[in-house]
Parts: structure tokens; sequence; C-alpha cells
């Protein structure tokens, strides 16, 4: 079982600041919250992401960035309203 992501580690705040940077959104707009508000049954860490070294040796899988992620989840929105 292999579970992957792209490669970067990063908050759930920092890729939501990261979206809104790309979409040129309004940053105001956001409030961060704590985890624990949400009241969920299993703790959340801080950082979301996975150590890759497996797949990569494994599989030969190649991550992306999260910036090249949304970059090629443009094109594809493009390409839909095509």
């Amino acid at each position: 079982v292999f579970h992957i992501s792209g490669k970067d580690m990063m908050t759930v705040a920092e890729l939501v600041y990261e979206v809104a940077d790309y979409w040129n959104l309004d940053k105001s707009l956001i409030s961060e919250i704590s985890s624990e508000s949400l009241n969920q049954t299993a703790r959340r860490p801080v950082k979301t992401g996975f150590v890759l070294d497996k797949a990569i040796t494994e599989l030969g899988y190649n991550p992306r960035s999260f910036q090249q992620g949304l970059a090629l989840f443009q094109q594809q929105l493009q390409q839909l309203n095509d």
C-alpha cells in the first residue's frame, strides 16, 4: 500500500493561502481556526503530507510541488471550459 501526495509538507493554512495567492483571491476573507475547534475524534498533525521515499524508489514516482499541482488543475479547468 502506498500513500502518495505532492512533495510539499504544509499546514492547512499554508495551503489555503497558496490557493488564494495563485488565483489572486482576497486573503482578508480567510479566518484561521484551530483543529481542536472542529471536535474531530482523531488528532491531526499541524503539517500535512507523506514521506514519499518508498514511492519514489519503488514506483519511480515524481511528485509535483503544490504550485505545480495548482497550475495543472488550472489547465484542466480551462480544458473543461473550452
